[in-house]
């Protein structure tokens, strides 16, 4: 359940993403926390043999939910995924955290009818997130 508290974003020097610890309010390399800093992000990819850490764009940050698809991938605040519920087969949702859980909502028809919490829905698939689509178009 640690991979909860696991975090991701593209990087702002090359637009890769990075996925590990997050560090907010930081200046450069002494990595302090001061109010005018406050709204930096970065993160510190996990395994690194020495202290590294990249400045992400905060409009990508996205943290995992601590669940994973069925290929075993981790799953984050932002993903696209393919799934059943118990209403609809092969439904895609959006993922992000409402009222205190993670929730799956309709991308295809921008409807709030067709939404589940993410621990009800089976056969999970990830195919793709909210950055990258635009990217993509």
């Amino acid at each position: 359940m640690l991979d909860r508290y696991t975090y991701r974003g593209k990087r702002k020097d090359n637009g890769e993403w990075v996925v590990g610890n997050l560090i907010q309010g930081y200046e450069s390399q002494n990595i302090q926390t001061s109010n005018r800093h406050r709204n930096r992000y970065a993160i510190q990819p996990i395994g690194r043999s020495r202290i590294t850490a990249y400045e992400i764009d905060p409009d990508t940050l996205g943290q995992c939910t601590g669940e994973k698809d069925k290929c075993g991938v981790l799953i984050f605040d932002g993903d696209i995924i393919r799934c059943d519920t118990y209403s609809f087969e092969n439904a895609t949702l959006e993922v992000t955290w409402q009222d205190g859980c993670w929730w799956g909502y309709d991308i295809v028809n921008r409807s709030d009818e067709v939404s589940e919490r993410l621990e009800f829905c089976d056969n999970i698939v990830i195919i793709g997130n909210v950055h990258d689509k635009e990217d993509k178009e």
